[in-house]
């Protein structure tokens, strides 16, 4: 979905339909709408995952705190830099974005994430988060398939 670590640390559990595959909640940052529709695999990992206690959040301390993004990117720095990887989180979202914006129209792109977009009304938006399905295909046709069994990662496209 082309989410910033800030946005991952705030998703909540009530914004998931995991039977319709979407996800419909507002970035905490700007409280603009965001949709998505969600991949298989995404689906399930939401729903492997235990819930702690009474939190809203799906992302949670092992005592049901929020995590701090900031604290989320040292992981990911520690995890990257383990794996040999050279990618900023940053880059993630901009791939994500990059390959919507070649493949969709500029209103499909700007949906999916989560920009202002001069004419659609919130309401609208959150009734219908299936206007961001060409979206989520074109970045899982660039990154995906996402798996474990994946031995070759894949940027845009190529293999690594």
């Amino acid at each position: 979905m082309a989410l910033y670590l800030e946005d991952i640390c705030t998703l909540r559990w009530e914004d998931f339909d995991l039977a319709a595959g979407t996800y419909v909640g507002r970035r905490a940052k700007t409280k603009v709408i965001r949709i998505g529709c969600l991949w298989p695999e995404t689906i399930a990992a939401v729903q492997a995952l235990p819930r702690k206690g009474q939190s809203p959040l799906l992302f949670t301390s092992q005592t049901g705190v929020r995590f701090n993004a900031s604290s989320k990117y040292d992981t990911y720095k520690t995890l990257r830099d383990n794996a040999g990887v050279a990618v900023p989180f940053s880059a993630i979202r901009d791939g994500a974005y990059t390959s919507v914006a070649a493949t969709c129209d500029e209103k499909t792109a700007k949906l999916f994430a989560a920009h202002r977009f001069g004419g659609l009304m919130d309401s609208y938006v959150e009734r219908r988060p299936l206007l961001v399905k060409p979206a989520a295909n074109a970045v899982f046709e660039a990154y995906g398939p996402l798996s474990p069994a994946t031995s070759t990662p894949r940027v845009h496209g190529a293999s690594l």
